[in-house]
């Protein structure tokens, strides 16, 4: 079984990061309040303008994509899994392209990341960055089962791949019959076990 592995908001708390980070800099800088807390982005979530969201991840994007834990138990899980021969795929949006921040001292997003996988001690098999269609990845890759978060990559999976949604208050309108929802990563391994079973 091959799985496909998610970043932000699955193998971290990136709800937490925006709800934190997001009210502190609003606060800071006298701009918006926590408006829409099902938001999975920061300017629908503040009523920020695309330049304060920018100018937000201009600062905390090293904090959200270094500093911020991964998810409890979410190593130790994967590396079970991987022990019972599934492969594991990390599949990510995060792109050398995407805003440089604070904290990141010429280093890219993709040696940033990797960093971060191996202080938190993720294993991992293959890394896929800047990957935008995860659906059309996952087809194309034989990718069995996505663990995902986020609702701009939840809509055209079908077929093969089976979807996990990975819970957050910002996706709980996007699922369909052929989702299943998934609170913590213990209870992803159960999910997971029972897939391969039928």
């Amino acid at each position: 079984m091959r799985l496909g592995i998610d970043i932000d908001g699955t193998l971290n708390d990136f709800y937490s990061f925006l709800v934190d980070y997001g009210s502190k800099y609003s606060v800071e800088n006298d701009i918006g309040w926590l408006e829409n807390p099902e938001a999975s982005m920061q300017t629908d979530m503040y009523g920020w303008s695309w330049e304060v969201g920018k100018a937000f991840w201009e600062k905390y994007a090293f904090v959200e994509m270094f500093d911020f834990p991964a998810r409890a138990f979410a190593a130790e899980v994967l590396r079970k899994l991987q022990q019972e021969g599934k492969e594991i795929w990390i599949i990510t949006a995060r792109s050398n392209s995407d805003t440089e921040a604070e904290g990141m001292s010429g280093r890219s997003w993709e040696e940033i990341t990797k960093a971060w996988l191996k202080r938190e001690q993720i294993p991992y098999d293959e890394i896929a960055f800047s990957v935008t269609n995860k659906a059309e990845f996952c087809k194309e890759n034989d990718v069995d089962v996505m663990v995902e978060d986020n609702p701009r990559f939840m809509g055209d999976f079908q077929g093969r791949t089976k979807l996990l949604i990975y819970d957050a208050p910002y996706n709980r309108r996007d699922e369909s019959k052929d989702t299943t929802r998934v609170y913590s990563w213990y209870d992803a391994y159960r999910k997971i076990q029972r897939l391969e079973v039928r």
